[in-house]
């Protein structure tokens, strides 16, 4: 009897120590599905993110055409998402392995560094996009005072500023949980809101420009001159379009991957504590990395510049396959072309 009150002691004790994470293990039979299905997902896209923002920081600081605000934010995205693939990650799917194999000891560790990093790197994450809203907002509506509204200077000090505090709240978590939980809320209550905000008013700023361009063209039809000034205004504003068109599709990939797990969080918040709500965390968790790797493909498929700077830092072995590919490509579409002029000639 003596010594199975101390067991049960020291097992109360050893849950204790592992404070806030002690009631997923008390659920750890009921959550080998979740850990499973997490664990394969995890495995998969590991390298994937850990590559692809690699590629994406070095394009932008290797090319110094890229060394702009908004090019900079994007690398600070890309840096709390290259984070998520060599840090966070490697600790959650230790996290999951040590409670599949039923060792306390080693889960309590790997969980708690996994969700410290997890914090940190999300939240830099959700004050970064914020960031990048508003630097869009400043230049669609401000384009006259954003090169003195937004620098590089100042995009460096926001962020390193931004680390720092993130990294506090993130500690914050294992000192005092409802602290953590309101300020957490809050974080992401004014981040969310002024996201939400900046984009509705990009979507119409998009929306004013798509009928802009409509106009001049249906007007160039019945010019028979047409005026280069035009042209570049043209240009500019597709290309403002195209980059504002961006950030809403950024936007949307983070609260496709994040709002999943931010309802998890609230159903723990309001104290809903059973196996069914654990499994959905360890889920959603899964479905936060998956942001990880979506947002380099984004960069690659919207942003041209990007996407060569990218392509640049690739080594000279890949470079050269691609260029053969593409030259591949080009002579087909070439002989078809010809092949087709010649039976039409025939014709």
């Amino acid at each position: 009897m003596e010594l199975k009150n101390v067991s049960l002691s020291t097992q109360s004790s050893s849950l204790r120590t592992c404070y806030p994470f002690s009631s997923v293990w008390v659920y750890r039979s009921d959550l080998i599905k979740a850990c499973i299905m997490a664990s394969f997902v995890e495995g998969i896209i590991l390298v994937p993110i850990t590559i692809a923002n690699f590629l994406v920081i070095a394009g932008i600081c290797r090319t110094r055409s890229l060394h702009s605000p908004a090019n900079f934010l994007i690398c600070a995205l890309a840096f709390s998402d290259f984070g998520v693939g060599i840090l966070a990650l490697p600790f959650h799917l230790a996290s999951n392995a040590f409670l599949l194999g039923d060792d306390f000891g080693g889960w309590c560790l790997s969980t708690r560094i996994a969700y410290g990093l997890g914090v940190l790197l999300a939240a830099v994450s959700l004050v970064t996009i914020a960031a990048v809203s508003i630097e869009r907002t400043v230049a669609l509506y401000m384009a006259l005072r954003y090169e003195m509204i937004a620098t590089n200077a100042k995009v460096i000090i926001f962020t390193t500023l931004t680390w720092i505090a993130m990294a506090l709240v993130s500690v914050v978590q294992f000192v005092d949980l409802f602290s953590y939980q309101l300020t957490a809320a809050f974080i992401t209550f004014v981040c969310f809101t002024i996201s939400s905000y900046c984009c509705l008013k990009i979507y119409y700023v998009i929306r004013h420009h798509r009928t802009q361009i409509t106009i001049q063209e249906y007007a160039s039809e019945y010019q028979s001159t047409t005026n280069p000034n035009d042209n570049e205004k043209s240009n500019s504003a597709v290309q403002k379009k195209k980059s504002s068109t961006s950030l809403l599709c950024l936007y949307g990939l983070f609260l496709l991957c994040y709002s999943p797990y931010i309802g998890v969080q609230l159903a723990l918040i309001l104290s809903v504590d059973n196996s069914h709500v654990h499994a959905a965390e360890i889920t959603t968790v899964s479905i936060v990395f998956i942001n990880s790797v979506l947002n380099p493909i984004l960069y690659c498929w919207r942003m041209r510049d990007i996407r060569r700077a990218m392509i640049s830092v690739l080594p000279s072995c890949l470079k050269r396959n691609r260029i053969e590919n593409n030259c591949s490509a080009g002579r087909s579409v070439t002989r078809a072309s010809v092949n087709t002029k010649n039976m039409l000639q025939k014709s």
